[in-house]
């Protein structure tokens, strides 16, 4: 299987499955949220995590077109640039977090979120 598609078919898994779970479950997400600034061993490892992934696919795949490859580019991109704000950036993840909870971004960034995994899937099982 080319890394491409494999890519697409774990970024796609991934957003629709982490979109909808947090669309449907906005109050735990907020509880959440509200314990974050007590909880740094938690967002530590999330930066970590997040910065990892991102390495690694940032480093193994970087193609840069108007397709469902820059996206996936993109993705990686993004991961790496939240992991290193997350670790170097005091106060970042709770910042980001209250911005999406905000009850008129909150659905709307799920929703673009599931678009895009649902559109990596397509395009990774096609």
């Amino acid at each position: 299987m080319e890394l491409s598609i494999y890519l697409a078919r774990v970024w796609g898994l991934f957003s629709v499955l982490v979109g909808l779970g947090l669309l449907l479950n906005k109050k735990n997400l907020t509880n959440a949220i509200k314990n974050l600034e007590a909880d740094r061993l938690s967002v530590l490892i999330a930066g970590v995590l997040a910065l990892g992934i991102g390495v690694a696919q940032v480093i193994g795949y970087e193609i840069w077109t108007f397709s469902y490859m820059g996206l996936v580019t993109l993705l990686g991109w993004a991961s790496l640039i939240k992991g290193v704000a997350i670790i170097f950036v005091p106060g970042y993840m709770e910042r980001f977090a209250k911005t999406i909870a905000r009850e008129n971004t909150y659905a709307v960034s799920m929703v673009i979120f599931i678009i895009i995994g649902a559109y990596l899937l397509y395009v990774g099982y096609l």
